[in-house]
């Protein structure tokens, strides 16, 4: 049944004070709208009583209706009422200042003709909640002269003094409170907890626990003030010694005090002390409060990655509000349950419960997924329909960030021209990110302008991102002007915004300038290092980038992955192949790094166009991660380049075995199959060739001729028989024109009887060593006989000599012909010498590379 009014006002001669007390007791009540048909019946009947009391004045602006506010402020004007009553002047000033109209709550007090402390202290707090702090700091100097502030007013004045950390002017008041006797026992807990939470506010603890011992008074509020200045720090040592203390005070804590507490731990991912606390929570029969579960949801969705600790947390909240909804989503973001928390939020409208600013902020932080957009469209959509009051720009920049990051761009610059919230810093680099992504690099530039215009700040990260498009540009004209930006703006030691600088350089060639920008780093990061080394690198400074890598290491600095991957860039594409060797296999010793799948595919690179493709493939059989296609592509480039079909068709096989249907793979693979039946065919027809050659040019006898080239791998052909088959090869490959005198008749016998052959000759072996000096020696004064036939007659004791040997000779010249390939093959294998010459240049220039790297000064590649 609706409230009656007026069986209690059916005597007409009440007195004015019992209209006031009724219409007082509704609006304090909150029934509002009781209080008003209460006033308008007086006012239709009694029109002068019901305008007669300035109770009823004061007790109706409680209401908060503007147009009655603007009523009753016509009749305290028309009346002189605001000069006379300050209470009900201090109501209208209370008033307007709830309603946000500064400007009409000002105007009220300056027609105040003495205003006293109440309606000082109405006024300051009339400005501090229209936000206006300096002007409400400024009126203190005003009254001092007219009246004395009161501790209300102290309080007053301290709230923004905490709120801006003006330190300086709480410490002035803190000096004024003293000189007023504000102090010690006439200190009330009201004015010393705004106290306490000034200096805590202002990082001052030391004050803050002065204040706290000043009075022998204390209570659980100015211990939990204290608590919660440390958890805010961060210092949860401090927090839990303050706890211990408060205990000792014998002052119970509350749901507030473990809040503050658990945060703490929260913060610093203190998981067992936090389960501490819940149990400590439990058991003072606390766990049901919100602000408690609050925390702990906080607390489990940082730092515990047991999702169940997060669902017995929500579920115990009795009553979830925003803040538990919002710690609950963004505790299923973080444990990568997108799904749930967009269902966590459906549930959460279900209840009646409103979201604000961040929850929906961390909805989209959340979206990541291959649904992100929809997601983020269906938020978009919930404010565009919602008509949401409390849009910032936290939630616009996000919804900017995701639409941008998914390159939608049209989209994202929709919503930052069209949405109501101011466009900032964060907005704009956002945009520039997404136009830097899609590769519109020109009009990430644009965004500058834009932000001159609306007078936005730019800081290092915007910066750093309109360098990165200068850089893929490689204008260095707008980088030098970015550059110039950043130094008039005091931005000159920002890391982030240096090592952009250093890429930025680096594409645009300008080594110096780059150099100049890395030594301007005080402390180079991982980052800072990869990005000299990388600019080094692609400009062709190899072995300067090697060395700004071993600076790096003895600068203490640790390397990453990137670091490495861009040590075998350029070891690939100087040809450092053993220092790239070097590098990659001491990646776990030196760095701790585990070689990934970038650090195979450089590695597989450089193996790979140093044309040392055996390796290659033992890489790829010992990988833990088999390469990507484009790998394999590269790497059958290789083997098409080096004619290795043996490799070939291994990395083939891989590669059809991830993708069959590859367009560019088949491409490849027709090209390589191609010089492999190229070369099948050739080595076919070079049989056919060498056996006729053997057969009909040579008159060798067909049955030996068919057994030595069926022979596949010469290499296993037993050691005994390798003379007179080098004998063979080199008479195939041109290098020998005629056998060797008696040759058909010892392959014949060293083919039939090897062992004999064996035998014979390991035994003559010793005789021939020994005479081989001596048959040089008489052929060479054979050969000089005839033009010195002067000095034959002189030497005719030495002829006589040879002539005695000849006999001799003679005999052991078959022996000798014959074991002259062994002892050759003994003595300097051919392919011994053909590797050594091969392997001899490159290990002197690896040597000198080395010798150039230990030696090198540090820094020497600055100069």
């Amino acid at each position: 049944m609706p409230w009656q009014p007026l069986p209690l006002f059916r005597h007409q001669r009440r007195r004015a004070s019992t209209w006031a007390s009724a219409v007082a007791v509704h609006a304090s009540s909150g029934r509002h709208a009781a209080a008003l048909t209460v006033f308008r019946r007086v006012l239709q009947a009694h029109p002068a009583v019901a305008t007669s009391d300035q109770l009823a004045y004061a007790a109706l602006l409680r209401c908060r209706d503007r147009r009655l506010a603007y009523q009753i402020h016509a009749q305290v004007c028309r009346r002189g009422l605001a000069t006379s009553n300050p209470v009900l002047a201090c109501s209208l000033l209370a008033f307007y200042a709830d309603c946000g109209d500064r400007d009409s709550a000002v105007r009220v007090f300056d027609e105040m003709p003495q205003p006293d402390a109440v309606s000082y202290t109405a006024m300051i707090s009339a400005l501090l909640r229209a936000g206006d702090c300096h002007r409400a700091l400024a009126l203190y100097p005003r009254m001092l002269p007219l009246c004395a502030p009161t501790q209300h007013t102290f309080s007053k004045l301290l709230a923004p003094c905490a709120s801006m950390r003006l330190h300086h002017h709480g410490t002035q008041l803190h000096a004024q409170l003293l000189r007023w006797g504000c102090w010690g026992p006439h200190l009330g807990l009201v004015l010393k907890t705004a106290l306490l939470h000034m200096y805590a506010a202002c990082g001052a603890m030391a004050s803050a626990r002065a204040v706290l011992h000043a009075t022998p008074e204390t209570d659980v509020v100015l211990w939990t003030a204290i608590i919660t200045a440390y958890s805010r720090g961060g210092q949860l040592k401090p927090a839990l010694l303050a706890f211990r203390d408060m205990e000792r005070a014998a002052v119970p804590p509350n749901a507030f005090t473990y809040a503050a507490l658990i945060a703490a731990c929260s913060a610093n991912r203190l998981l067992h002390i936090g389960r501490q606390l819940h149990a400590r929570l439990v058991k003072s029969h606390l766990e049901h409060d919100t602000s408690a579960c609050n925390a702990l949801l906080d607390l489990y969705s940082k730092s515990s990655t047991r999702f169940l600790d997060l669902l017995h947390a929500f579920h115990a909240v009795s009553t979830p509000n925003v803040v538990s909804w919002t710690a609950f989503i963004s505790g299923l973001i973080r444990h990568g349950k997108e799904q749930e928390a967009f269902a966590a939020f459906a549930r959460m409208r279900a209840t009646g419960v409103h979201p604000n600013s961040f929850t929906l902020s961390t909805l989209l932080k959340g979206c990541t997924s291959a649904q992100a957009c929809l997601h983020a469209a269906k938020i978009h959509a919930y404010v565009l329909k919602t008509s949401f009051e409390s849009l910032d720009a936290a939630v616009g920049n996000s919804l900017v960030d995701v639409y941008a990051r998914y390159a939608r761009m049209d989209d994202a610059w929709e919503v930052a021209t069209t949405m109501s919230f101011v466009r900032d810093r964060f907005t704009y680099t956002s945009l520039a990110k997404g136009l830097n992504q899609i590769g519109l690099h020109h009009r990430a530039l644009e965004m500058i302008p834009h932000m001159f215009h609306e007078e936005v700040e730019i800081d290092g990260f915007s910066l750093a991102c309109f360098l990165s498009a200068a850089a893929t540009l490689a204008s260095i004209e707008a980088g030098k002007q970015l550059h110039c930006c950043a130094v008039k703006l005091g931005l000159s030691g920002h890391v982030s915004l240096s090592n952009s600088l250093v890429n930025m350089y680096s594409r645009c060639k300008c080594l110096d300038d780059a150099k100049s920008a890395f030594c301007s780093i005080r402390e180079p990061s991982a980052v800072s290092w990869n990005a000299i080394i990388s600019g080094l690198a692609s400009n062709g400074c190899y072995t300067e980038a090697l060395s700004a890598f071993e600076d790096m290491i003895l600068a203490g600095a640790q390397p990453d992955g990137v670091t490495f991957t861009v040590v075998l860039s350029a070891c690939s594409h100087g040809g450092l192949v053993d220092i790239g060797i070097k590098y990659f296999n001491s990646m776990m010793n030196l760095a701790g790094v585990p070689p990934q799948e970038s650090h195979y595919s450089w590695f597989l690179d450089m193996l790979g166009r140093a044309g040392r493709l055996t390796e290659v493939a033992q890489t790829i059989a010992a990988m833990p991660v088999q390469p990507n296609l484009s790998t394999y592509r590269t790497l059958l480039a290789f083997c098409k380049l080096h004619n290795d079909p043996v490799v070939g068709k291994y990395i083939a096989k891989k590669a059809l075995e991830l993708d069959p249907s590859d367009s560019v793979l088949q491409n490849i693979l027709s090209g390589v199959r191609g010089a492999i039946q190229i070369q099948d065919h050739d080595e076919q027809t070079g049989l056919q060739d060498k056996e006729r050659r053997l057969i009909e040019d040579v008159n060798f006898p067909a049955v030996y001729v068919k057994s030595f080239l069926s022979q596949e791998d010469l290499t296993k052909v037993p050691h005994y028989c390798s003379a007179a088959l080098r004998t063979l090869t080199n008479l195939i490959d041109g290098k020998l024109d005629i056998l060797p005198h008696g040759f058909h008749q010892f392959f014949e016998v060293s083919w039939r009887l090897p062992w004999t052959c064996c035998s014979a000759s390991l035994m003559s072996l010793p005789v021939v060593l020994m005479l081989q000096p001596l048959v040089l020696v008489l052929a060479l004064a054979l050969a000089l006989a005839l033009p010195l036939q002067p000095a034959v007659l002189m030497l005719q004791p030495v002829m006589l000599l040879a002539l005695m040997l000849q006999p001799v000779v003679l005999a052991l010249q078959p022996v000798v012909l014959i074991l002259q390939p062994v002892v050759l093959a003994v003595l300097m294998p051919q392919p011994v010498v053909s590797v050594l010459a091969l392997l001899l240049p490159e290990m002197v220039r690896l040597l000198h590379v080395q010798l150039q790297l230990r030696h090198q000064r540090r820094w020497r590649w600055m100069s």
